[in-house]
This record gives C-alpha cells, sequence and structure tokens, in this order.
C-alpha cells in the first residue's frame, strides 16, 4: 500500500522527462506554485495553455496527476491534459461521475498539485529524470 506521499513521487517521477525545459524555453517550474498561489490554479492552466511549451507540459503532468489521484478523473478514463482539466475544473464538462466540479473539487485540486510540484520540481532537476524514456 503506497501512502500519499509515495504516490506524488510517483506520478511526478513517471512525467519529469517530459517536462524538462527543451531548448529555447525558459524554465518555468519555479515559478509554478507562486503562480497557483497568486493567480489560483484555473488562471495558472489558462496560461499554461496560451504559453505553451513547458507550461503545458507541466499543466499536462498536473492533470495526470490529479487523474491519478482519482481528484478529477476524466469520462471514460481516456487521457487527461490541461484543457481538460480546465474545462472541467470550470464547469464546463462533467467527470467521471458525470458531476461537475465543486468548489471543494477545485480547492482539493489546488491543494494537490502544489504538492505534486514540489516532487516535480526536483526530480526534473536530478538525474533521475533522465532514467525515464
Amino acid at each position: 500500500m503506497e501512502n500519499l506521499e509515495q504516490r506524488r513521487a510517483k506520478n511526478a517521477l513517471s512525467r519529469a522527462h517530459g517536462c524538462r525545459r527543451q531548448q529555447g524555453e525558459g524554465d518555468c517550474l519555479s515559478g509554478y506554485p507562486g503562480l497557483i498561489i497568486n493567480s489560483g490554479l484555473l488562471a495558472c492552466l489558462a496560461y499554461s495553455l496560451e504559453k505553451e511549451g513547458q507550461h503545458q507540459r507541466v499543466g499536462d503532468a498536473i492533470s495526470f496527476h490529479l487523474h491519478e489521484m482519482e481528484i478529477c478523473e476524466r469520462v471514460g478514463g481516456g487521457a487527461s491534459d490541461a484543457q481538460w482539466l480546465l474545462q472541467y475544473l470550470s464547469g464546463q464538462v462533467n467527470g467521471a461521475r458525470n458531476q461537475p466540479a465543486t468548489a471543494h473539487t477545485l480547492r482539493r485540486a489546488t491543494d494537490e498539485a502544489l504538492a505534486f510540484l514540489g516532487y516535480l520540481k526536483r526530480f526534473v532537476k536530478t538525474p533521475l529524470a533522465n532514467l525515464q524514456p
């Protein structure tokens, strides 16, 4: 049985390689938690989709993690990405139980995203990120 920290670390490690900064991109990971705290998860996801690149890949990683943690599950179990997460948390689409997101869901998703980013930031900057294909 895995505890919450182990699940967060496992999900972060599985997404670390894809969230690494590519040539010509700035490093958005160090500022991502602050952006969530100051502007909220919804605004941060919208900004990520606008910026694309590493921003969007980090948003996709957060969406993957929230789906894996069963906080924001996609209908039919399809792949979760930042675009879908933004639509779900803003009430435009329903989740797996055919229910819209509530204020409680948004708060829980925000808290979990911040906890997950703590691991993702560290794993992206370590040689562990190179182990994942």
